[in-house]
């Protein structure tokens, strides 16, 4: 017959060097991979988004929109798989975004975009730079940013040096794949024209656009070849200073009083007609530090580098550029932005919970198991559960971040409950050993719950009791058997005294604590271990003989393999408990599925662990022959005692509640079920919480027709009052648009401001001061808001809104759909109480309006490309060349002196020259007038729209803001044609309810299964998801207590906690359906002797994983807030549902079931008989006694009264 296949635990006990080594080579490749893996602050994370970002500078919105964004919109729209189209369209720049469902090919989706973008570009205007098409991906956000401030350089200078020296040097950073420089003056060259001079010689200014383009250039003239020699040929043109410029020659018209045959073209230079001026740009953009001008160095890093390592090598090559010279030693380098510090500091407190965590686990396993020993292999067990989850990572390609970091924190408590019941099962197997030698009798009589029943298995011949075995015998004369090692057989005369004493002690007290003290075995031969007396009233160990090496081995093999089947799906339920995360799509997938992968390798890891590690160092570590007598140091001893008097009383009240089970199901029920309804309607919620990052973000809108020497006064105002406050490190503001990396948006009804506090300070108290302070000064019609900033990259919904909150209407008639907007705009703002708004489009600007008489225009020979040249030339220049300095290129601007098109009068008198040479007034070809231009028009699907953007009041939650606005709109009655579209950020609250419905359902379902699989029942695995309610009931009661709102966070940590919490059932029902089948006993019985049994390893499971989730549910630090959440569910969910089962899963067990008796059980539970049967046949007939129930998940055999002794 062949021998079975031995176990995995088994193999790791007999082959402990091949354990440690491969033990050792997760250490070593774990912290290997470790140190490789990428360090950011979000898991990589491509969003199901596209965006386009185009410019055509000059162009008007409503221009724009006619001739690029509509045509773009209808062109992208037919992408496969997109869901919503977006589109925002300011003077000189269109930004359009594709929305997709959650979990399409988004590179699929960009190829089929910007092929569509290639053919569709033809038909756009020749003005339009190539568009960019780009993913919503976190890791292409500037990770660094810099702010330049020098009091001896210009800002022409500062610019120059960000630009050819700084920016240089930093892309040579390893893993820099961008350096973008925007803010100060840029260099150019002016040439201001003299409308009279340039009209005295009839010429136009289109005249000097082209000479000045059709001169810049060097042309190729092809090779030459002569003699030995070949050479190329260069016609150089290109103009090599501003005197060049200034000596150009202009062309002019022929004399026209000469004859045909003498006329001669005559000639000027450009210095005649012009002034050409080697200097900067005119300033449009504002940018400060603390009121100094400044400029802005924003640095990408490559998708896969490390941000960490990516900013401290930026950090290294400025102060090497410092020491160098290559920086000025009076320039001023602030970084406004560093994502490193925010990383390092989340990261520090994710990994301190973690550790905090683990030490207090820890010390709840000393506080249980009273061993160094025994808490020496758990505590190893969450490190290397740690690097082994960390070596999964790697392999999956997942960062180093704040989720996956939690999903760590968070195993922590999970990953030790695999590892105590395998110690646990271990040192219980070991101590029934022991005693059964000190009592000189077989151990069956004397175990917890056959102390009434006679033993289940005698020896034929021998009456109750069987005799020890020759084995028994063997290793009692010293001649252990052979395991398979070269094990340790030298034997020692006697056992440690303190382990005789503790083993003496505690197999008395084990008989005069039970509660069948007073059943027939009590004057039983073996009641009483042999001992006696000492003089000093002690008791004196009877020496007896030890436990060898080869039997502790082979006890441990045997006590491991009864757990390998139950841990396996144990385990599972908690794997397959987050399975649906990975199954169901939406934003919460996408966002939470590397902590969930995270948390999933570390369970995984875990199970490897107990079946291995554990059993391995057990073998090796758990000897009797060498005892601390810790279990009699004052604590522990006092720990113990409390122990077991809870154990008794437990014990005392569960019988009494089991007899009156209908009614504690009732109270139960209606008290929690009623109060959990209760506080689950008050709960809030929320997508995301709010995360500190130690900054604020203020956007201030003007009001129509406001300049931009006032927009930089007021910005001035707000910087200096932000200065004044005692938490400011420094502000960065902008004034006269925005920034963002290169790109610049110049709107003299738009500034910015983001402001740095000292570390430890409050962002929401600092805000709430700071509006309320802004509030009281002298600002006419100009909003000002301050809001805390949120992490960047962080999208929390598949939406165009930006804001917490939004409000769109839609309709074809846009004087109408304005007119709606505002008037809802005025009702918020009078009567909503939990939210502000305010318009997401930029204000409409006042207008200069040019209409042409086409009639005029055509009998003069004049063309509406001629009349736009002049005016853009009159108002902002036309830039027809650039000057090759360098590496680098400046502008030349033709365009007319400062100051001389200030008012609508002098807008009339720009000359504009015929084609025949006459020379008329703008005025003359064209009527001017005031008038009224969008500032941006935003539309949805191909349709305007006006969208109001909302900020939610401190601790309010976006369901109760969204309630209040339908109360206060509920009378408000829209015009024909426009219409209130579903709120964006509420249609993502919807979904995310929907998701914790779905998530949750699939999560039980799969539970259940996995347990009907276990126990080929239906009704036991009923019974256990009982505790899923309870769980939740705990968990609502714990966001209710810390007014946690509910959102994506919370849900992870309710379907994680349907796969934790079941945990403990399983572990007091599978002893109880074993008793029930051994004894034949009804269930009553079965479950109030199973349940005090279980009732330590349910306390020591369930205390080491709520203490390591503590310092997570607190909170505490910067970035934590995140995944506090989740903390706080899981901790009070767990607790609150432990202290049930303890009592009504008993009653539940029994109502279910019915009281029958165990003969009934033979009968209808045929289900038991295959897994008793393999049970009983895995048993190693050479150890002595083993115990029957010892096969279930989480073997501990506690005995309600005492505890196990130290080994």
């Amino acid at each position: 017959m062949t021998a079975p296949f031995p176990s995995l635990s088994t193999i790791a006990i007999r082959r402990h060097i091949g354990t440690l080594m491969l033990t050792l080579t997760v250490i070593v490749l774990g912290l290997f991979v470790t140190l490789q893996l990428p360090v950011d602050l979000l898991p990589s994370i491509t969003y199901p988004r596209i965006g386009l970002r185009a410019t055509a500078p000059g162009i008007s919105p409503q221009v724009a929109v006619d001739e690029i964004t509509r045509p773009l919109e209808e062109a992208l729209a037919a992408t496969e798989g997109v869901v919503q189209v977006f589109s925002q369209t300011r003077e000189g720049r269109i930004s359009l975004d594709l929305f997709f469902e959650p979990g399409g090919d988004i590179d699929q989706a960009l190829n089929d975009a910007t092929a569509t973008l290639n053919r569709a570009r033809d038909s756009l205007p020749a003005s339009l730079d190539q568009p960019r098409l780009f993913k919503f991906d976190p890791s292409q956000l500037p990770v660094y940013e810099l702010a330049l401030t020098s009091p001896s350089l210009t800002p022409v200078d500062l610019r120059i040096f960000a630009d050819q020296e700084l920016g240089r040097e930093l892309l040579r950073v390893p893993g820099v794949a961008n350096v973008d420089i925007s803010g100060g003056v840029e260099e150019e060259i002016q040439v201001d024209l003299d409308l009279q001079r340039l009209q005295a010689r009839k010429l136009d200014i289109g005249d000097v656009l082209d000479a000045l383009a059709e001169r810049n250039q060097d042309l190729s003239g092809g090779r030459i070849e002569g003699g030995d020699r070949e050479s190329l040929s260069r016609v150089v043109g290109r103009f090599q200073n501003a005197d060049e410029i200034r000596n150009l020659p202009l062309n002019l018209p022929a004399n026209t009083n000469s004859s045909a045959a003498n006329r001669t073209p005559a000639q000027i230079y450009l210095r005649d007609v012009a002034n050409v001026t080697d200097g900067a740009q005119e300033q449009r953009i504002f940018v400060s530090l603390n009121g100094s001008p400044a400029v802005k160095v924003s640095i990408q890093k490559q998708p896969d580098a490390n941000s960490v390592v990516v900013v401290d090598g930026i950090k290294a090559k400025l102060e090497t550029l410092r020491q160098s010279g290559l920086i000025p030693p009076e320039m001023v380098m602030t970084a406004t932005l560093d994502e490193s510090r925010f990383i390092r500091n989340s990261i520090r407190n994710v990994a301190i919970a973690g550790l905090s965590g683990s030490l207090l686990a820890a010390l709840a396993v000393f506080l249980f198991l009273g061993s160094f020993r025994q808490t020496l292999i758990i505590v190893l067990a969450i490190p290397l559960a740690t690097l082994g989850a960390l070596m999964f990572m790697g392999l999956a390609g997942i960062s180093l971040n704040t989720f996956s970091l939690g999903g760590l924190a968070l195993g922590v408590g999970i990953v030790v409950d695999n590892s105590i019941v395998m110690l646990e099962n271990i040192a219980k197997g070991l101590q029934r050993s022991a005693l059964q030698y000190q009592a000189n009798a077989p151990y069956q009589a004397n175990t917890p719950y056959q102390a009434n029943t006679p033993s289940q298995n005698p020896t034929p011949g021998s009456g109750e009791h069987s005799s020890p075995d020759p084995q028994t015998l063997e290793v009692r004369n010293g001649h252990p058997e052979d395991v398979g090692q070269n094990l340790d057989s030298d034997l020692n005369s006697d056992l440690n005294s303190d382990l005789n004493s503790d083993l003496n002690g505690q197999f008395q007290q084990n008989h005069h604590n039970s509660p069948h003290h007073n059943s027939p075995h009590h004057n039983s031969p073996h009641h009483h271990s042999p001992h006696h007396h000492s003089p000093n009233g002690h008791n004196t160990p009877k020496t007896v003989p030890h436990l060898s090496w080869g039997h502790i081995v082979r006890q441990t093999e045997a006590s491991s393999q009864e757990l390998e089947s139950a841990l396996l799906a144990s385990t599972t339920t908690n794997l397959v408990a987050v399975v649906p995360f990975l199954m169901v799509g939406g934003f919460i997938s996408l966002i939470f599925n590397e902590l969930i992968l995270t948390i999933s390798f570390a369970i995984a890891v875990s199970l490897l662990l107990a079946l291995t590690v554990v059993p391995a160092l057990a073998s090796r570590l758990l000897d009797p022959r060498r005892n601390s007598g810790l279990q009699n140091w004052g604590p522990l001893h006092w720990f113990q005692q409390r122990l077991e008097g809870l154990t008794r009383r437990y014990g005392q009240v569960l019988t009494w509640m089991v007899g009156h089970r209908l009614g504690v199901i009732a109270v139960v029920v209606l008290v929690f079920g009623g109060s959990s309804l209760w506080m689950g309607g008050q709960l809030p919620q929320e997508i995301l919480p709010r995360i500190n990052t130690g900054q604020a973000t203020a956007f201030v809108r003007f009001p129509p027709g406001t300049t931009l020497q006032d927009n930089v006064q007021v910005m001035n105002l707000l910087e200096q009052e932000v200065l004044k406050q005692p938490e400011t490190t420094y502000v960065f503001s902008t004034a006269g648009g925005f920034l963002f990396g290169s790109s610049t948006s110049e709107n003299s009804l738009q500034g910015s401001m983001t402001v740095t506090l000292q570390p430890g300070a409050v962002v929401g108290d600092f805000v709430d001061r700071l509006n309320a302070q802004f509030s009281q000064l002298p600002l006419v019609n100009t909003l000002v808001q301050l809001r805390p900033e949120t992490v960047r990259g962080l999208i929390l919904s598949n939406s165009p809104v930006r804001g917490d909150i939004d409000l769109v209407l839609q309709g074809t008639d846009q004087q109408a759909l304005a007119l709606s907007g505002r008037q809802i705009l005025g009702i918020l703002r009078e009567k909503a109480t939990l939210s502000t708004f305010r318009p997401d489009a930029a204000e409409p600007q006042e207008e200069v309006q040019i209409n042409p008489d086409w009639e005029r225009v055509a009998d003069l020979g004049l063309s509406a490309e001629s009349l736009g040249e002049a005016l853009q030339t009159a108002l902002n220049g036309t830039v027809p060349t650039q000057l090759q300095r360098g590496d680098r290129l400046v502008d030349i601007r033709v365009e007319l002196p400062p100051r001389t098109v200030q008012t609508l009068d002098q807008l009339e008198q720009v000359p504009i020259l015929t084609g025949d040479g006459r020379r008329v007034r703008l005025g003359d070809v064209a009527t001017i007038g005031l008038g009224t231009a969008p500032g941006e028009i935003q539309r949805i699907n191909q349709r305007q729209v006006f969208l109001l953007n909302g900020t939610l009041a401190e601790g309010v939650s976006l369901s109760q803001a969204l309630a209040e606005i339908d109360t206060v709109l509920a009378d408000v009655d829209l015009p024909p044609g426009v219409s209130r579209l579903p709120s964006a950020s509420g249609e993502s609250n919807r979904q995310l309810q929907e998701s914790l419905r779905t998530l949750g359902g699939l999560a039980v379902f799969l539970v259940f299964v996995v347990m009907a699989v276990q126990y080929n029942s239906l009704i036991d695995p009923l019974v256990i998801l009982f505790t899923v309610p309870l769980a939740l009931a705990g968990g609502i009661l714990g966001l209710y207590l810390t007014q946690t709102a509910v959102g994506a966070t919370v849900i992870v940590g309710a379907v994680l906690l349907v796969g934790i919490v079941v945990n403990n059932a399983i572990i007091m029902l599978e002893l109880a359906n074993q008793i029930y089948q051994d004894q034949g006993c009804d269930r009553a019985s079965a479950i109030l002797q199973a349940a005090p049994q279980r009732l330590r390893p349910i306390l020591m499971t369930t205390i080491t994983t709520v203490l390591g989730l503590f310092p997570l549910a607190l909170g505490l630090g910067e970035g934590s807030e995140l995944l506090q959440p989740l903390g706080v569910v899981v901790f009070s969910g767990l607790s609150l549902a432990t202290v049930l089962t303890l009592f009504l899963i008993p009653c539940i067990y029994v109502l279910l079931h019915g009281n029958d008796d165990g003969q009934q059980g033979d009968r209808n539970g045929d289900r038991h008989s295959d897994r008793n049967s393999d049970r009983h046949s895995d048993r190693d007939d050479s150890l002595p006694n083993q115990d029957p129930e010892s096969s279930a998940l989480g073997k501990q055999l506690f005995n309600p009264s005492s505890h196990s002794p130290t080994v």
